[in-house]
């Protein structure tokens, strides 16, 4: 095995968190090795909607996007049993992406940024004894030593086992697929249905992004197709802006594994690695974008020399107040789902005082701000 160049910074997975953390980085002068083995941007299953918090780290990291590539949108609307919905209004601007162009434009900038060594590799890391001496990363081309690290291999990544439990079965997982537009959206919608969550997102070209989460398989369906089509006749209103499926359904699991710790002799985590929230809520890649931008600030604190203990609990208070909010958020959401009496009550309120619900919006799209 040979070893590698020494870096300031080892990256492992070059998704939105781990992209968007090496890019800060390199901007910060450090010498940066993004692993991840897939040369081609993923189309991996999302919602495609990203929050104003995340468009704001966007435009930061000098990613923009033209007219026609994004779908900007200012509302989220919740539709319940029976028809009822209420819309609420965003924060600032939020923009729906499609994956593969968000995926783009990222490793675009990746390229174009010289201290990203870009390492298309499978990556297993083992910490160097010596606290101050960081980490040796294995891969098939050999060996590579950084000072710090950010792990942004997602909620099941197999990086580490020293700061993640092994993953679990909780049931709820998801699919998403993409359908031509029946029906004008002006913004995001979530369906609340019982056993499946709904939740459509406008893309350029009248497309539709179609998530759907579930608490459990649903009884009679025999694959994901049908999956889809139970879902939709319990929310006819979701099923009515939807025209042709242009994209077939790819499903993820939806556990949530809880990190023995966020950060660790110089490793941080970052994005669904370290601070996954449900999807219902939508935020998943504003809060990857932010804890990748704020992870590299912290590697770069350390290698300043700044107090690793005071730079890791700072990290750490940072990634609970992305998250902590959500989390609870969502799981009320989750909850009332199940429960259309309470559901009904919640819309009516909604439909006649909106601006009651104005402070959950906010913690929705911007977290603990």
């Amino acid at each position: 095995m040979t070893a590698r160049a020494d870096f300031d910074l080892a990256v492992v997975g070059a998704g939105p968190a781990g992209s968007a953390a090496a890019l800060a980085a390199g901007r910060r002068g450090l010498s940066v090795a993004l692993f991840d083995p897939l040369r081609e941007p993923a189309d991996t299953p999302c919602g495609e909607g990203l929050m104003p918090e995340g468009v704001l780290a966007l435009r930061e990291l000098g990613i923009e996007f033209g007219a026609g590539e994004v779908f900007p949108f200012r509302t989220l609307r919740y539709v319940v049993p029976r028809g009822r919905s209420f819309a609420l209004l965003l924060p600032g601007e939020a923009l729906a992406i499609p994956r593969p162009r968000l995926a783009a434009a990222l490793a675009r900038a990746v390229r174009a940024e010289p201290r990203i060594e870009r390492i298309f590799e499978r990556a297993a890391v083992r910490p160097i004894e010596a606290r101050a001496a960081g980490f040796t990363i294995e891969h098939e081309d050999g060996a590579t030593h950084a000072r710090t690290l950010i792990l942004a291999d997602g909620a099941q990544g197999d990086a580490v086992d020293w700061l993640r439990p092994t993953g679990y079965a909780s049931g709820r997982f998801g699919l998403r697929c993409r359908f031509e537009s029946a029906r004008p959206l002006t913004g995001v919608e979530v369906h609340l249905t019982g056993g499946c969550e709904v939740y459509l997102t406008p893309l350029p070209g009248r497309l539709v992004n179609a998530a759907f989460l579930f608490e459990r398989p649903l009884e009679g369906a025999r694959g994901p197709e049908e999956l889809v089509g139970l879902a939709l006749d319990a929310a006819p209103r979701a099923s009515s802006a939807l025209g042709t499926l242009v994209t077939p359904p790819r499903g993820r699991r939806l556990d949530r594994l809880r990190a023995r710790a966020v950060a660790r002799t110089g490793a941080f985590l970052a994005g669904d690695a370290g601070a996954a929230v449900d999807p219902i809520l939508g935020c998943g890649v504003t809060i990857a974008l932010r804890s990748g931008v704020l992870a590299a600030g912290s590697c770069a604190d350390l290698l300043r020399g700044a107090h690793p203990g005071a730079v890791e609990r700072a990290y750490a208070r940072a990634l609970a107040r992305e998250s902590r909010s959500r989390r609870a958020l969502a799981k009320a959401l989750r909850f009332l789902a199940g429960h259309p009496s309470a559901l009904g009550f919640l819309a009516r309120a909604g439909s006649l005082r909106p601006a009651l619900f104005e402070p959950l919006v906010r913690r929705a799209a911007l977290g603990g701000a």
